[in-house]
């Protein structure tokens, strides 16, 4: 190959480091950046990133990918858009489950329930010979949920204790269908990778979802349709050589700026 000629990035073979580079380049046109991200040691990343770009080959493939990476205006159009519309509602899925009706009692009845449940287990556990506690001491099944028993009488006794026997209690009823909404993680996946919304993340208490500015993307599409012009403060910065004008304009502008006299 001779000196005048280019070679093409088929022709050469490119490092791990210099193809990430090519990759990472077109993302914010920083060659320091993306030599950072392609795996570079940081110290180095400057020098390297500037070695890359200038070698002819690379160049070319950079361009080639900038290319490949090229929207249309309708398709930005549709991106702006996309982000201006949507809304984190587009996520949700209702669905049904098993919940049960708010019934109210009396702390006085729940509590002589309580003793009914008492009295059944050990009689229970007495006629069928199942034992309270374990070879090791701890309890077992139906001691535990003797146990639980015994644990939410005194809590009702306590209640009662210092409020009185007329105080009542929200229990759960009968069974009943109720709506609860969960949010698509697949949706939010799909989005994300359309553009439609900044990020996502799982966190302990669910996803957490970063929805584009509406309010930006909305004046972004504003200004692409011509209706909408920042607004720009225009401020007169004219200078009046005062010693061209005649005698009788500058008397029409000293009256002009006398204060009026009622």
């Amino acid at each position: 190959m001779s000196g005048s000629q280019e070679e093409s990035p088929e022709a050469v073979e490119l490092t791990d480091k210099q193809r990430r580079f090519i990759e990472e380049y077109p993302k914010d046109c920083n060659k320091a950046a993306a030599a950072r991200r392609a795996g570079y040691e940081p110290q180095y990343a400057a020098q390297m990133g500037y070695e890359n770009y200038i070698k002819p080959y690379i160049r070319k493939a950079i361009d080639q990918r900038m290319r490949e990476l090229a929207i249309s205006g309708d398709e930005a159009l549709k991106n702006v858009s996309d982000m201006a519309t949507t809304r984190l509602n587009d996520f949700l899925v209702v669905r049904q489950v098993q919940g049960y009706e708010q019934v109210e009692m009396y702390v006085s009845v729940l509590a002589a329930k309580q003793r009914e449940e008492i009295e059944f287990i050990e009689e229970f556990a007495g006629r069928e010979n199942i034992r309270l506690f374990d070879s090791e001491g701890g309890l077992t099944a139906i001691g535990k949920r003797l146990q639980k028993a015994k644990e939410q009488l005194l809590e009702y006794e306590l209640e009662m204790l210092h409020h009185g026997k007329d105080l009542i209690r929200l229990v759960a009823g009968k069974p009943i269908a109720v709506e609860v909404a969960d949010l698509d993680l697949v949706a939010i996946a799909r989005a994300k990778e359309e553009g439609r919304i900044k990020s996502y993340k799982l966190t302990k208490d669910g996803v957490s979802v970063e929805m584009y500015d509406a309010l930006a993307a909305n004046r972004d599409l504003l200004k692409i349709d011509g209706r909408f012009v920042d607004r720009v403060e225009v401020k007169d910065t004219t200078e009046v050589d005062y010693s061209k004008l005649s005698k009788e304009a500058l008397a029409e502008i000293l009256n002009a700026t006398q204060p009026k006299q009622d």
